[in-house]
């Protein structure tokens, strides 16, 4: 996702960086499949960077991991890598807006958690969710 070449594997150039920040300015850093957001192994001494919510067993088809991939799939890493990039090319690919999200597909939010909605289960809440009796 955030390699520091092109998707065909070519070197990045400005114009290339500039589209990346054009048509990619939002980022879904977790959602109920997990946090996208950093690592462990690349946030040493972070608290929040623990163990929290990681996919890192394998891609979408459940294809293992590959050494180096990493580094080069979690936010904080292309944030900073993105600064060290718009310093020689004058353009940002990695410049992004975070979105988080229960990935539940129907837009419906809840506060009381009687009346939470995770994709796991039904689509929408339940008539009866978030009735209390007193």
């Amino acid at each position: 996702m955030f390699a520091l070449t092109t998707f065909a594997g070519e070197p990045m150039s400005k114009e290339w960086a500039a589209e990346r920040q054009r048509w990619e300015p939002l980022f879904e850093v977790i959602q109920m499949k997990g946090q996208s957001e950093s690592h462990p192994s690349l946030s040493a001494g972070d608290e929040f960077a623990v163990n929290y919510e990681l996919w890192d067993r394998g891609n979408l088809v459940l294809q293992p991991k590959q050494p180096g991939m990493i580094q080069h799939e979690y936010l904080r890493e292309a944030l900073k890598n993105g600064l060290k990039v718009e310093q020689d090319l004058r353009a940002n690919p990695f410049k992004y807006g975070m979105a988080a999200g229960t990935d539940t597909h129907n837009g419906l939010t809840a506060a009381e958690e009687d009346n939470f909605s995770p994709s796991s289960r039904a689509p929408s809440p339940a008539p009866t969710a978030g009735t209390r009796t007193r």
